[in-house]
C-alpha cells in the first residue's frame, strides 16, 4: 500500500465514487478505515488509542455523574409529558375541565374499576 491514498487510486474523476469512510469513536480509542466498494478492498485504516478521562482513585469515568443526572432529567421530562398528554386526553374527552390530581382523588370509591371498564369496552 502506498503512502498516498490518491496515488493508489489513480487520478480518475470518480475517485470518491465507491469509497466508504468509516469511523468508530470509543471512550479510549478512535478507529477509521477507507474501503473501495468497487474493488472490495481496504485502502487504508488506522486507530488511535488514548487514556479515557477517569478518576484515578475510583477508576470511574469523569462524565458518569453528568450522564446519571442527564438520565434523571430525561425520566422526569418524560413523566411530565405523559401526565400532560393524559390530562389533554381527559379534557378533550369532556371528562373534566380541570383534570388535576385533586380531581382524581375526589372521585373516591364511586368510580368504576378500571379493569371492569376496560373489559366492557372490549
Amino acid at each position: 500500500m502506498s503512502s498516498n491514498i490518491f496515488e493508489e487510486l489513480g487520478n480518475s474523476r470518480d475517485i470518491v465514487r465507491g469509497l466508504v469512510f468509516g469511523v468508530d469513536i470509543g471512550i479510549g480509542s478512535c478507529g477509521w478505515a477507507v474501503v473501495d466498494t468497487h474493488k472490495h478492498k481496504i485502502i487504508a485504516m488506522g486507530s488511535r488509542c488514548f487514556d479515557p478521562s477517569e478518576d484515578p482513585k475510583t477508576k470511574t469515568l469523569n462524565n458518569a455523574q453528568r450522564r446519571e443526572k442527564r438520565g434523571a432529567r430525561r425520566v422526569i421530562a418524560r413523566r411530565g409529558n405523559r401526565i400532560k398528554n393524559v390530562r389533554k386526553v381527559i379534557k378533550d374527552a369532556g371528562l373534566s375541565t380541570n383534570p388535576s390530581h385533586k380531581y382524581f382523588q375526589s372521585i373516591g370509591k364511586d368510580a368504576p374499576d378500571p379493569w371492569e371498564a376496560r373489559s366492557e369496552g372490549l
